[in-house]
């Protein structure tokens, strides 16, 4: 882990599946690749000034399910592992352009090339590249990738990319993949078995991404005592406790680390995704994470959901907290209540991750964040959208 370009205009951190080496339907660990991509990219952990001038910052990820774990369509660049059909080879679709800002939101789209493995550093080294060299500095606005790939066109966009890998450079044309059956993205929460006969993943719910560093040093004693001294992170802040023998698995479960960080949450807690907020964020117009896990408690303490509900909370239009791939997502902004200037969120319904990703639409703006208001609008859509019932009161 370093802080060496984790901010300005550099390549952000690399993400892949949290569940690599352990997965049994991965077509792909992408955990050898992505270390040594990231060992290219920033110098082994010291830094790469080649990359440290983008015009913008550059997301990448590389997923190897149809759970596409690590959101593909909304990094600058992605990879996704597929087999080709009439090959049987291993080949990995790019596609680009995925960003949320407060001036525009895209999913990524198909760049139209497939990668090999042993292409998948060239092609993103000779991207950055092309990036650097030609991608457009003025209005900051109109400089992630995407600008540049619809000012040049998709295809001499991907052939300027090939040229500069080297002379001959040859990419396969994106494959396309059909399944006889659709496919949910899982939940990584609770116990799994790993690939690894006798060992399970344990996934647990942080609850808004908040912890301490005393939690952190409780995360390594039940990882040293249960496991492989191994914990892994997801995309969506909660922790996987990964390697626990079979045999140490029941009396993992009674340790008191799970009374606060729950193995099996309700189906509210276990969807819910919060960014810094107000509190550390000076781009923030609204206190998240407190706030994002109060009304969680209440909604779960006053409704049935039979099925988990993806709630994002985001403090700005930046939207690092991803509203607009939520089930609902909440965006800080303007409001009044009694004729004063008050936090509050814009509402986003509808999103949706993994295979065939969808943006939510937002259907309201100005709600005033008081439980009063916002905690009632919540409670209808958990209704009306997503089959929540009553808890009759005793």
């Amino acid at each position: 882990m370093t802080s060496f370009q984790s901010g300005m205009d550099s390549v952000r951190n690399l993400t892949g599946s949290p569940i690599a080496g352990l997965d049994p339907h991965e077509l792909y660990d992408t955990r050898p690749i992505l270390y040594e991509m990231n060992n290219v990219l920033f110098g082994n952990g010291r830094g790469n000034e080649e990359f440290a001038n983008l015009p913008r910052k550059l997301n990448i990820c590389i997923s190897p399910t149809r759970d596409d774990f690590p959101h593909t369509q909304i990094n600058d660049l992605g990879f996704e592992a597929v087999k080709d059909p009439a090959s049987g080879q291993l080949l990995f679709n790019v596609v680009v352009g995925g960003y949320f800002s407060g001036q525009r939101n895209i999913m990524s789209v198909p760049l139209g090339v497939a990668v090999t493995e042993e292409q998948l550093i060239p092609f993103t080294v000779a991207l950055l590249r092309v990036f650097r060299d030609h991608g457009p500095r003025g209005n900051r606005a109109k400089t992630r990738l995407i600008w540049l790939i619809e000012q040049l066109g998709f295809e001499p966009f991907a052939n300027l990319v090939a040229e500069t890998m080297g002379p001959g450079t040859k990419l396969h044309a994106a494959v396309h993949a059909t399944h006889d059956t659709p496919w949910e993205r899982r939940d990584l929460l609770g116990v799994h078995q790993q690939k690894q006969e006798g060992l399970n993943w344990v996934g647990v719910s942080v609850p808004a991404g908040r912890i301490t560093a005393e939690d952190l040093e409780d995360f390594a004693r039940v990882a040293d005592t249960y496991g492989g001294s191994t914990a892994r992170l997801t995309p969506e802040e909660n922790i996987l406790f990964v390697n626990i023998p079979d045999a140490k698995l029941q009396a993992m479960l009674t340790d008191p680390l799970f009374q606060k960080f729950k193995v099996n949450p309700g189906n509210l807690e276990r969807g819910l995704v919060s960014c810094t907020g107000s509190q550390f964020c000076g781009f923030g117009l609204i206190e998240t994470k407190q706030r994002a896990m109060q009304i969680v408690a209440q909604l779960e303490a006053s409704l049935h959901l039979p099925n988990p509900v993806r709630i994002h909370w985001t403090g700005c239009p930046n939207s690092c907290g991803q509203a607009q791939v939520a089930d609902i997502g909440l965006m800080g902004g303007p409001a009044k209540l009694n004729g004063k200037a008050v936090e509050g969120v814009k509402i986003f319904l509808g999103g949706k991750v993994g295979e065939n990703p969808a943006l939510a639409d937002e259907i309201e703006a100005g709600v005033p964040c008081h439980e009063d208001y916002l905690l009632p609008k919540l409670k209808d859509l958990l209704v009306q959208h997503f089959g929540a019932t009553p808890i009759a009161s005793n």
